[in-house]
């Protein structure tokens, strides 16, 4: 799946891609983004920004680990790059492995 069948599979109507980069943030210039890169007027990620996202991994109900990595949405080429450890074609996917609230 390349990133133009993943947007159109996840009918993402406020996204706007540049390239392979998905982007969802309006901005007016680089500072304005977390990622501090500004195209087009859209925040996209930029792998020489040192921003990490971290996640909680869950296994065994309630037990978990911390883990640190790329964050979702972003392109990646390896399962240790992203905090989720979740991937769908190179994007990063958010976890949503939780214990509920009724586990004991």
């Amino acid at each position: 799946m390349n990133i133009y069948e993943y947007i159109k599979l996840y009918n993402s109507t406020n996204e706007q891609h540049y390239g392979d980069t998905i982007i969802s943030y309006r901005c007016n210039k680089d500072d304005e983004c977390l990622y501090n890169k500004c195209v087009d007027n859209y925040c996209i990620f930029n792998d020489k920004a040192s921003v990490e996202h971290c996640d909680n991994i869950y296994f065994c109900h309630r037990k978990s680990y911390n883990y640190c990595g790329k964050a979702y949405r972003n392109i990646c080429k390896t399962i240790d790059e992203r905090s989720s450890k979740l991937c769908i074609d190179e994007l990063c996917i958010a976890q949503e492995n939780s214990p509920s609230g009724s586990e004991d």
